[in-house]
């Protein structure tokens, strides 16, 4: 395989000893794990050459890492490599903390070579992961409802943040989750008053809506969601205008890319 080449080659891993391809967990399998003194520090989900690298192709790798207490997960398809940290919550998420091609990257420049040194053992070894980590910082909001094991913001029905000239407005859309909230978009060089988009979550896809029956384990019933999710969308989403562009977080549907 020669992402394991890479690895070795620039990366600086013993892909003998370091690297074990389709890791076992759960009884499932990641792609490749990578070990540091005989302990898993990092999972690496590979995608086809060429392919267009997406969030939805990490899910899965960040489940697996989650189960394991690893905090570090690569996506990459050759080219272009994608540094994500784990967040331990509930529910687990995941932020991506670097991004490079290495087909166009300039050695010359100093914050190149920065993200190159991430992805290598060295890097690892030094804790450039954990100073990225803490530098690129930054105020986490989440619904109200949400309970996780971070600082974070609660934001309720109608609260606002304002960057710039764009205003966003919390709405409470529980359903797929009780903690759940869409964000109204407004152009403040345009109007104060009339959204120009709501960003939806996982609350409303296109053609689809979320799945209300994946919190049994945190004692949600799939009818209980499902009766929430119902008022979400008639009473909170279905009210905006229509010209308000909707953008959910993903594509519709659980299957795997």
């Amino acid at each position: 395989m020669i992402i394991l080449d890479m690895l070795e080659a620039i990366f600086g891993y013993d892909k003998y000893s370091e690297i074990t391809a389709e890791c076992a967990i759960r009884g499932t399998y990641c792609d490749l794990a990578v070990k540091v003194d005989e302990k898993l520090v990092q999972l690496v989900e590979v995608k086809a050459v060429g392919a267009t690298l997406d969030d939805r192709h990490v899910k899965q790798a960040v489940d697996y890492a989650s189960n394991q207490g690893v905090e570090w997960v690569i996506l990459t398809n050759g080219s272009q490599w994608r540094l994500y940290q784990v967040i331990f919550a509930k529910p687990i998420d995941k932020r991506l903390l670097c991004e490079i091609d290495i087909t166009s990257t300039d050695p010359k420049k100093e914050e190149c070579l920065e993200c190159l040194f991430l992805f290598t053992k060295e890097g690892f070894s030094k804790g450039a992961h954990l100073e990225l980590r803490d530098r690129a910082g930054a105020t986490i909001s989440l619904g109200a409802a949400a309970r996780a094991e971070y600082p974070f913001i609660p934001l309720h029905e109608g609260d606002l943040v304002t960057l710039g000239q764009v205003r966003l407005k919390a709405l409470e859309t529980p359903g797929h989750t009780a903690e759940s909230i869409s964000l109204v978009v407004y152009d403040l060089d345009h109007s104060a008053a009339e959204p120009k988009a709501v960003l939806t979550g996982d609350t409303l896809f296109v053609g689809d809506v979320g799945r209300p029956d994946l919190r049994v384990a945190l004692g949600w019933s799939a009818n209980d969601l499902g009766g929430l999710l119902y008022d979400s969308l008639r009473n909170k989403l279905l009210t905006l205008p229509d010209a308000a562009a909707v953008y959910p977080a993903h594509g519709a549907g659980s299957r795997r890319s």
